[in-house]
């Protein structure tokens, strides 16, 4: 008497485990698109927050004006935001091309420039900052003193 002992999986077992796993995927997947697009503007908002109050300590520390500016003039969305000491790039701020930001402001100018003394060229405003995907917004608020404060909503 022989015994046939089965070894392996058959074709169709693989096929139906295959299946599940990719209806698995496809219910979890955009859960996962969500988590990442909070995560890229959380991210952003941190970027633009740190690089504002690092521009404002560095005037205040420095006596000098720092101006913080797009990397293309006028288009806060470009991909970088840049702030300089006279001349020179001091620090810069890459940006998700997922997030687009919008400056509201009684000056609708692309450049911000912080003095010594904490007051900036525009008077009180705040960034926008939206993620085109799911349409999630931050915002980073700023008074006449350079003050920061962010929230997302």
């Amino acid at each position: 008497m022989t015994t046939n002992t089965q070894k392996g999986f058959s074709l169709l077992e693989l096929l139906l485990v295959l299946i599940i796993i990719s209806v698995m995927a496809n219910a979890i997947l955009p859960r996962f698109t969500a988590l990442y697009a909070r995560y890229e503007l959380r991210l952003a908002k941190h970027q633009l927050s740190n690089l504002l109050d690092d521009a404002a300590l560095t005037a205040s520390l420095q006596h000098q004006p720092v101006v913080i500016r797009p990397q293309v003039a006028q288009h806060w969305n470009s991909g970088q935001i840049i702030w300089l000491k006279g001349n020179r790039v001091r620090s810069y701020a890459p940006l998700s091309k997922h997030i687009r930001i919008h400056w509201q402001g009684f000056d609708s100018k692309a450049i911000i420039k912080m003095y010594p003394i904490g007051d900036f060229h525009q008077t009180n405003g705040r960034f926008v900052l939206t993620h085109v995907q799911t349409g999630e917004q931050a915002h980073i608020t700023m008074n006449s003193y350079g003050r920061v404060r962010s929230r997302v909503d």
